[in-house]
């Protein structure tokens, strides 16, 4: 038994040992690599600094790609990137202005995927650390190095919005929905950039098209529901929407628009047209089962209040009708909520409203055994 112990404390101490030494050596090939790639900066520098060979643009186009390699394989310098791109611009004057033979490769240099990553990943490293300046200021370049990737634009969007820049935000979002982006959270936010101008137009136009994006996201949809409301265009939303709809039966996110508002505005009737337009569609859609759950159920609870509210004499007279109009709209609503449980998107509310039906219409069955 003791010979098992020792035998564990010396393999414990022995993975504890090459750990140590695995991290000195991983220490020591970064200190290796940052030498190294000092030492090229310094030489480069020297040649750049040369009366001769700093006119050249293939010197100074060297000190660039020496900046890069040192982003890339030692990463201390969290600029160096920035360093990189800024001597490569330098020396595409300087070469202009002389044999301009480094063209081509200094213009490589300046769009190449490897300078866009590094510019990307300091700019991500600052933004983590919240120093939300210099993360902007790198995102803005990796931007200008690569100014179709949605990535880019997406990121430098969000950092100027969260700096309270709403109009670089505004500029970078509008890029990433150019470049093809799809992220629903720059139509969102792009949309409440308009609402604050007032610029309602801009702002449902925007949400119209990350909702054709995004299909299944329930933010666009309410934003726009209450973009509508807000700008006081529920009759423009309706009129909209029905030609959306005409023009297009199978598209089942503009019915649901449609039903909401009217469902928003008190038309149950036409909601529940609607609502059942998409379901011969989409008999799964998970927002408007869910809205016809809750429809019915808030139908319920408004009935109960009136049992609640009866005196003895009342509720002896018409309560036992009133609680059985209570548990048929609970059990109209149960279905809608099943469906929603059996989806991916459930959330607690459906966990939660199927507990209350299950109870009360329990309740409902024991009166009537009773």
């Amino acid at each position: 038994m003791k010979k098992i112990i020792l035998a564990s404390v010396a393999v414990a101490t022995m993975l504890f040992s090459t750990e140590v030494n695995a991290q000195s050596v991983e220490d020591k090939m970064r200190d290796a690599q940052c030498e190294t790639a000092a030492s090229a900066i310094e030489t480069a520098q020297k040649n750049a600094d040369h009366p001769k060979k700093g006119l050249k643009g293939s010197t100074w186009l060297k000190l660039g790609d020496a900046y890069m390699d040192a982003s890339t394989s030692c990463g201390r310098d969290s600029m160096s990137s920035k360093k990189a791109y800024e001597i490569y611009l330098k020396a595409q004057k300087i070469d202009a202005a002389g044999d301009g033979k480094a063209k081509d490769d200094i213009d490589a240099a300046l769009k190449s995927p490897k300078l866009h990553a590094s510019l990307l990943s300091q700019g991500a490293a600052y933004y983590n650390v919240q120093e939300l300046g210099n993360a902007l200021e790198l995102f803005k370049l990796a931007n200008m190095v690569d100014p179709k990737d949605t990535t880019t634009t997406l990121y430098a969007g969000i950092v100027a919005q969260q700096n309270g820049d709403m109009d670089v935000a505004q500029d970078y979002f509008l890029k990433h929905v150019a470049n093809g982006g799809t992220d629903a959270a720059v139509f969102y936010s792009l949309s409440l950039i308009y609402n604050k101008e007032e610029a309602y137009d801009k702002s449902i136009a925007i949400l119209k098209q990350g909702i054709e994006k995004q299909p299944n996201d329930k933010d666009l949809k309410g934003q726009l529901i209450n973009t509508y409301i807000v700008a006081d265009k529920i009759e423009d939303a309706k009129k909209d929407l029905k030609a959306l709809v005409e023009a297009n039966p199978s598209n089942t996110a503009n019915m649901t628009n449609l039903a909401i508002i009217y469902d928003n505005t008190g038309d149950k009737e036409n909601a529940l047209k609607y609502y059942n337009m998409v379901l011969a569609v989409e008999p799964d859609n998970y927002d408007v089962n869910f809205n016809l759950g809750v429809m019915n159920f808030n139908q319920a609870v408004e009935i109960k209040k009136e049992v609640d509210g009866m005196d003895m004499k009342e509720y002896q007279k018409s309560g036992a009708a009133v609680e059985k109009m209570v548990c048929e709209k609970m059990n109209e609503a149960k279905p809608y909520f099943e469906r929603c449980a059996a989806s991916d998107r459930t959330e607690d509310a459906v966990t939660e409203n199927l507990k209350t039906i299950e109870r009360i219409t329990k309740q409902c069955k024991k009166e009537k055994e009773d």
